[in-house]
């Protein structure tokens, strides 16, 4: 979101000290800036060297908007997915692009002005309990709004790139 800054969802954040991101293929261990539990959301500090910062989006998203969800499922290779804004409740977004267990923390992306912004960050799927667990829905996915991020943010006084 910024030079050297990366957020990711705060329930993938198993031990506060030793965190790293793999940038490139390669490991950088991170600092944790900011954790916030209630919205799911944390900031590292991690050395990004020149790569851009994909910029928040200024705006909610309007029905049916297009978007697309990128996360790295089961710590495996990048895997992207396409649907549309469905709805905003309970301070989160839910749209049809489908992902699965893993891409917690990655990008929800819409586009404005031909450019590709952060709508939000993966968080979960969407799932219906059965008898003999949960089933996970191919289109479904929840993640948390851009704007909640900026507010975050705003509360660490911290600057973030925008679009």
């Amino acid at each position: 979101v910024s030079n050297n800054l990366v957020i990711t969802a705060a329930h993938v954040l198993e031990d506060y000290y030793d965190t790293a991101v793999e940038i490139n293929d390669a490991l950088y261990l991170a600092s944790v800036l900011l954790v916030d539990k209630e919205a799911d959301i944390a900031l590292l500090s991690v050395r990004t060297g020149n790569l851009y910062p994909i910029p928040l989006s200024k705006y909610d998203l309007y029905e049916s908007q297009e978007v697309w969800a990128a996360g790295y499922p089961r710590a495996q290779d990048l895997h992207t997915s396409s649907g549309n804004f469905v709805s905003k409740k309970a301070e989160a977004i839910h749209t049809s692009a489908g992902i699965d267990s893993g891409e917690s923390g990655g990008g929800l992306l819409s586009c404005e002005h031909g450019e590709f912004v952060l709508a939000g960050m993966l968080r979960g799927y969407g799932a219906y309990r059965t008898e003999r667990g949960l089933v996970r829905l191919e289109d479904y996915s929840i993640s948390v709004a851009a704007s909640d991020i900026k507010f975050t943010l705003d509360l660490g006084n911290l600057s973030f790139n925008e679009y």
